[in-house]
């Protein structure tokens, strides 16, 4: 398939048979693979062919045609950033609950790292130190030491 046109017509046949019950599994199958090779050349070569004008019309038949095989989405058309008429990169979605929960133990995490830092001038205890602690039996204070002055 060299010419615009025969590209044109295999990417509307993908899509037909993507929303065609008549269209076997086998034959989805040929055409994902072969559109998924159009996409593929238009963003490597940057072509100004008609259908690669379009990219998210061609995401949406591969998606299609996924759906239809029973092959789990790849992403959505919403989620494609597009530059000068080609597919540039797509971005993965994250539920705004699960963003939200990892933004907030992220910055708890860097906060308890932070905060002896902040609030002590002095320098946390070393690994020695608290061995000579353990050893000398005076670690019950060494950790009421830790608390007041900015440890945990």
């Amino acid at each position: 398939m060299t010419s615009d046109d025969d590209i044109v017509e295999l990417v509307l046949e993908a899509r037909d048979c993507a929303h065609s019950d008549s269209c076997p599994i086998e034959e989805a199958k040929t055409f994902l693979a072969r559109v998924n090779e159009i996409q593929e050349d238009c963003v490597k070569t940057m072509t100004t062919a008609e259908v690669c004008e379009d990219p998210i019309f061609i995401s949406e038949v591969i998606e299609d045609l996924r759906a239809k095989i029973g092959l789990p989405s790849a992403v959505s058309s919403e989620q494609l950033i597009t530059s000068g008429g080609a597919v540039v990169a797509a971005v993965p979605a994250i539920p705004s609950s699960d963003f939200v929960l990892v933004m907030t133990a992220l910055l708890v995490a860097t906060s308890a790292w932070m905060l002896p830092m902040m609030i002590s001038n002095s320098d946390p205890f070393t690994a020695q130190e608290w061995m000579w602690a353990i050893q000398g039996g005076y670690l019950d204070d060494m950790i009421g030491h830790y608390f007041r002055n900015g440890g945990l």
